[in-house]
C-alpha cells in the first residue's frame, strides 16, 4: 500500500500515517451497515451499496459501481478560512473508472483509472471554501466496483496523534481521543517517539509452535493472537486448522465432520480429486456477525463455495470473489449473520457444479442476469428445500484448496455444550483455575468467544461477560 500525501495547504515535511480518525464527518467507515442518515446518495444510485467486501478496516465500506457518475455527500461543520484535512482509503479494480473528492466545490484530487493493486491512503490539507462546505465524493464504474473506507475529516490544524500500534497520524484532539491514542499538541509525527506496540503470544494455526509478537504480525502470518502480554507458557494452544483426510462427500449425509479441540476454526485445505468433484464439511458458526470463507489465495482453482444449515437448506453461493480480480470464492457474513451461530455445511467444488433441491436447482446460475461476481441467498426453484443433489457440469482436472474461514468453530468447540470448560480438558475435575485463565485470554484478546453474554451494543465485551461466565462456572459441566 502506497501513501498519497497532496496536501493543497500544508506546511512541508509533515509525515501522514495510513491510520485515520472519523473526528469530524459522521459514519466515516460505514459502520452503520447503510449510507444514510449521514451520507446523501446523488447522481446514477445503480450497483451502489454499503457492503463488508469494500471494508478496509472495521466491517463495513462503501461500494461504488454506478455506470453514469454517482456518489455520496456530506456537509462538513467549519467556517471560512478553517484548516480542514480531508482524508480516505481509496481503490477501484476495473479498467474503466473515475473518482473525485471536492470539499465546497474545491477539487481534492480526480482520479482516472486506478492503477493501484489494493487500498491507497489518500490524504488532503487545505482551507474551507465556505462555511459547512460539503464533501463531494463521485465515482463511475461501469465494470467492477470502487471501494473507499475509513473516510476522515479533521477541522483545526492536525498535529500528533500516537496510536496504540505504535505508528502516529496526524489529528486534532478529538481524534486522537476516539482512537485511543497519546495527541502532541503543536508537533508533528516527526517530532515525538511514539512507543512501540503491545505484544503477546501468537499461535500458529496448527499449534506446533508459538512466538511473542505483535496482534498485528499474528494475523497477518495466520496466526491466533492470545493477548497483550500473554506468554506463551499461558497461551493455551490448540489446534486451528483442518485437514481432509479422505475424500469428503457431496451431500450433508456424506460430509466430513470438522472434529477438533481448536477455537476458532481458521482453515479447511482438502484436494478436488477429479472433474465433477466437490467437498462438503460439516462446522460450527460461533460469530455469524464475522463470519468469512474464502479460496482466494488459496487455490489455483476456478472454485464455488456455498453453505447450507443444518437441514440442508441453503445460506449463500459465490463463484467469483465480487471485488475481483480472481476465480477464486468468497463468502461473508450478510447472509449469514440474520441466520445466527449453529451447525452448517460448507461446500466447495470447481465452475460449474451446481446444487439442486426436489424442485430444481437452488441457486439461478445463468452469468447474464445473475452474473458471476455476486454473492447470493438462495434464488432458485429449489430454493425452500434443502439440497438433494449436483449437477453434472464442472471444470476440468485437479487441484488443491485451502479455505481461510473467520468466526468459524470445529464441532463440539464452541460455547457449547459447556461454556465453562473454555479450555477443553477432559480431565477430572473438569473446571479448573486453567479455564479462568482461558477465558480471560480470549477477553484480553478481544476474542468474540469471550462475549459470553451473547450482546451486540458498543464495547462487544464488559463486565457483564466476567458474571456471566462465573456464573456458568458455578453451574458447572453437566
Amino acid at each position: 500500500m502506497r501513501i498519497h500525501n497532496r496536501s493543497l495547504i500544508v506546511a512541508a515535511g509533515l509525515a501522514v500515517s495510513a491510520s485515520v480518525a472519523h473526528a469530524q464527518i459522521a459514519n466515516g467507515g460505514f459502520e452503520t451497515g447503510a449510507f444514510a442518515p449521514a451520507w446523501t446518495q446523488f447522481g446514477n444510485t445503480g450497483f451502489t451499496t454499503v457492503n463488508a467486501l469494500a471494508a478496509h478496516s472495521g466491517a463495513f465500506g462503501g461500494r461504488f459501481g454506478p455506470t453514469l457518475p454517482g456518489g455520496i455527500t456530506q456537509p462538513v461543520a467549519c467556517n471560512t478560512g478553517e484548516s480542514v484535512t480531508v482524508s480516505f482509503w481509496f481503490y477501484a479494480p476495473g479498467g474503466n473508472n473515475t473518482f473525485t473528492a471536492a470539499l465546497g466545490g474545491q477539487n481534492l484530487v480526480s482520479i482516472v483509472n486506478d492503477a493501484n493493486a489494493s487500498f491507497t491512503f489518500y490524504t488532503y490539507t487545505l482551507n474551507a471554501p465556505s462555511t459547512n462546505p460539503v464533501l463531494e465524493l463521485t465515482f463511475l464504474n461501469p465494470p467492477d466496483y470502487s471501494l473507499i473506507d475509513d473516510i476522515s475529516v479533521v477541522v483545526g490544524t492536525p498535529f500528533a496523534c500516537c496510536l496504540p500500534d505504535g505508528s502516529c497520524t496526524l489529528t486534532n484532539a478529538a481524534g486522537c481521543t476516539l482512537f485511543g491514542g497519546v495527541f502532541h499538541n503543536n508537533q508533528t509525527c516527526g517530532q515525538v517517539t511514539c512507543p512501540p506496540p503491545a505484544t503477546g503470544a501468537c499461535c500458529s494455526a496448527d499449534a506446533t509452535s508459538c512466538q511473542v509478537v505483535t496482534q498485528a504480525a499474528c494475523l497477518t502470518s495466520g496466526g491466533v493472537y492470545a493477548g497483550d502480554n500473554i506468554t506463551c507458557a499461558n497461551a493455551n494452544c490448540r489446534p486451528a486448522i483442518f485437514a481432509e483426510s479422505s475424500d469428503a462427500g457431496d451431500l450433508p449425509a456424506t460430509a466430513t465432520p470438522v472434529s477438533g479441540t481448536g477455537q476458532p476454526l481458521v482453515l479447511i485445505s482438502g484436494n478436488i480429486e477429479a472433474a465433477g468433484d466437490g467437498d462438503m464439511f460439516q462446522f460450527q458458526v460461533c460469530d455469524a456477525a464475522h463470519f468469512s470463507a474464502t479460496t482466494a489465495g488459496g487455490s489455483s482453482l476456478d472454485t464455488i463455495l456455498s453453505l447450507y444449515k443444518s437441514d440442508g437448506t441453503g445460506v449463500t453461493w459465490n463463484d467469483d470473489e465480487v471485488a475481483g480480480p480472481s476465480l477464486q470464492s468468497r463468502l461473508t457474513s450478510q447472509f449469514v449473520s440474520p441466520a445466527g451461530n449453529g451447525t452448517y455445511y460448507i461446500h466447495v467444488s470447481q465452475f460449474n457444479k451446481i446444487p439442486y433441491g426436489n424442485n430444481g436447482n437452488i441457486w439461478i446460475n445463468d452469468g447474464i442476469a445473475f452474473p458471476y461476481r455476486t454473492e447470493r441467498a438462495p434464488d432458485g426453484p429449489g430454493a425452500p428445500g434443502p439440497i438433494t443433489g449436483w449437477n453434472a457440469s464442472t471444470g476440468t482436472g485437479s487441484g488443491s484448496y485451502a479455505i481461510a474461514m473467520t468466526g468459524s468453530c470445529f464441532l463440539g468447540s464452541g460455547p457449547a455444550p459447556c461454556y465453562a470448560n473454555c479450555d477443553g480438558s477432559t480431565s477430572n475435575p473438569l473446571l479448573t483455575a486453567n479455564d479462568f485463565q482461558c477465558f480471560l485470554n480470549f477477553y484480553a484478546a478481544a476474542n468474540t468467544i469471550a462475549n459470553c453474554d451473547a450482546s451486540t451494543g458498543n464495547p462487544l465485551l464488559t463486565a457483564n461477560d466476567f458474571q456471566c461466565f462465573l456464573n456458568k462456572y458455578a453451574v458447572g459441566c453437566t
